[in-house]
């Protein structure tokens, strides 16, 4: 597995847990997804798995178990949202949401050869009178839960609406394409982070990378640092559109200080006919 993290100053670190946790690939700039760590897991019994909850949603159930899916907080005020493709059948990506700090803590997706189809091109272009980033009716249907009352993204301090799982990554049919556009999975970004600097170039390098055969898959987890670390709140602040506080306010959504992307691919060998992980 590959764990890559950088910060809104535009820099890139590349972190192999398994290999010790040492730093490998330095400061890169942009661009670069890393590579195979070469190291195998210890935990034979995964300690770290997700287990089911007695409330959890069926397709929630369902998901959980995949190798893309990170550890649920199990805090109490998140939830993991399961967005499934009711068209084709397909699950098209999962969200972890905190409804305490209204944000996502991460989406996760994979990358085969069917859903990197593009069968449509651009952006989602809502109807008249209808938002370009939608409410997430399957917060609402899994969970009952329903955010926000108002779009709290901060763009009058230069900050986007950041997919987390991109739209150009979801271009399979338009209601995929749709669904990457729910606020829980948003995250502020400034413009020179999400439109033309690392996240950028990190997302078009990671669809280079895409299986070519049937038989691989790239497991892909991403997200933004909302969870203290020590001392360390891994935040800018908090902040609503025009206003921003050190604390956390009504109204205001945080702001992550570092943002991180974990790939995990699987690949068939055809010479022993067995799968590798790298």
């Amino acid at each position: 597995m590959t764990f890559s993290a950088c910060g809104t100053d535009d820099t890139l670190q590349f972190y192999y847990p398994e290999n010790g946790g040492t730093t490998g690939g330095g400061n890169t700039g942009g661009g670069s997804t890393g590579g195979n760590t070469g190291g195998e897991s210890t935990d034979k019994n995964n300690t770290n798995k997700n287990v089911a909850t007695a409330n959890m949603p069926q397709v929630v159930r369902n998901a959980i178990g995949g190798l893309e899916f990170p550890k649920l907080k199990n805090n109490g005020s998140s939830y993991a949202i399961v967005h499934m493709d009711n068209t084709t059948g397909m699950l098209n990506y999962s969200t972890e949401w905190d409804d305490n700090m209204k944000s996502q803590r991460w989406s996760c997706y994979t990358f085969n050869t069917t859903n990197t189809k593009q069968n449509i091109k651009g952006r989602y272009e809502p109807p008249y009178g209808q938002r370009q980033y939608p409410w997430d009716t399957d917060l609402q249907e899994q969970w009952g839960i329903v955010d926000f009352t108002d779009d709290p993204t901060p763009t009058a301090q230069h900050m986007d609406h950041g997919h987390i799982c991109p739209n150009a990554d979801r271009l399979y049919n338009a209601n995929q394409r749709y669904q990457t556009y729910y606020m829980t999975n948003m995250q502020p970004q400034y413009k020179d982070f999400n439109q033309r600097g690392t996240w950028y170039e990190m997302e078009k390098d990671l669809r280079t990378k895409a299986p070519k055969i049937d038989s691989d898959t790239l497991f892909i987890a991403k997200g933004g640092t909302i969870d203290p670390v020590g001392s360390e709140s891994n935040l800018l602040g908090w902040k609503k559109n025009g206003a921003s506080s050190e604390t956390q306010k009504p109204g205001y959504i945080p702001i992550p200080k570092y943002f991180f992307v974990a790939v995990l691919k699987k690949e068939l060998n055809k010479s022993t006919n067995q799968y590798t992980y790298s």
